[in-house]
Parts: structure tokens; sequence; C-alpha cells
């Protein structure tokens, strides 16, 4: 499966509920209540769907916790106005760095936008894949720099 980014199939269901009035739609994080989750494999830009990522575990990375990160700018992003044929580009505006990995070397393969500070639980609002899995050893971090660490668009 490619690579992808962006809203997860659920999210932009739920938008498209609300948009046309229906019973059961979008339930919007409160500001600044967006949290990054790492993830062992790409979450496909096919599906769009976060059941197909592995999020880290303490179990097996002892310092892992998703990283608090705001919902809209000044608070976390840039959302760019719709353009046609490019759709809306998001810029993370603020760093957002992992605890160095502890137990066992881990893989990054996406990044989720959680609506829950977890470690688990909570919906997967937005996604960021990365071409290519990367390694990451005990003693490393992640680190998304600001306004450079994930630019990713929606239609």
């Amino acid at each position: 499966m490619a690579a992808g980014s962006g809203l997860t199939a659920t999210a932009d269901t739920s938008i498209t509920n609300t948009i046309v009035g229906a019973s059961s739609g979008y339930s919007s994080p409160t500001v600044n209540g967006l949290y990054c989750g790492l993830y062992t494999n790409n979450m496909t830009a096919s599906t769009k769907s976060p059941t197909t990522g592995v999020e880290w575990l303490v179990a097996s990375d002892g310092a892992y916790a998703r990283q608090k990160m705001g919902s809209v700018s000044p608070f976390g992003w840039t959302i760019a106005a719709y353009a046609n044929g490019t759709g809306v580009v998001w810029n993370n505006t603020s760093a957002v760095t992992q605890p160095a990995v502890t137990l066992n070397a881990q893989t990054v393969g996406s990044f989720g936008w959680n609506d829950a500070a977890g470690p688990t639980g909570g919906n997967v609002n937005m996604f960021a894949d990365m071409g290519t899995p990367a390694a990451v050893p005990i003693g490393v971090q992640v680190i998304l720099p600001a306004a450079t660490g994930v630019v990713f668009t929606t239609y």
C-alpha cells in the first residue's frame, strides 16, 4: 500500500455526517486536545485506517507516551486555504518530542493524532505515514521539528 496522510476514513465520514446534518456527526477535539502517537507501520493511503497501524506500547518502550499537540494555530498547526488541485496543506508549528526509547529498539512507520492522551484508546483523527518505516534505537528520540516535521494534505 502507498504511504499517505490526512484525515482518517472515520473522521472523513463523521465530518460528512455533520455537514449534512446526520445524527451521528463529528465531535471536534478540544483546543490543545490532540496527542501525537507513534505507530510501527504505515496506515496507508488506500484504507486511511488506524487499524492498520500498530501503536508503540509502554510494555515495549518504557518511556513511550503520546505527546500533546494543539489542534489549531497558533497552538500547533498552520492550515492553508484550499487550493484547487492541491487540497488543504497542514504544517505543524510546534515541535513534538518523544522521550528517548528505553527498553527495546522500535520502528516508526506513521504518526497518528489521537483525541485521547492514551497511551491507548481514543480515536485517531489524522495520520501521516513515513515513506519508509525507520528504526529507532534505544536512547534515540523521535522529534517532529516545528514547521518541517510533518506536512500533509486533505482534499
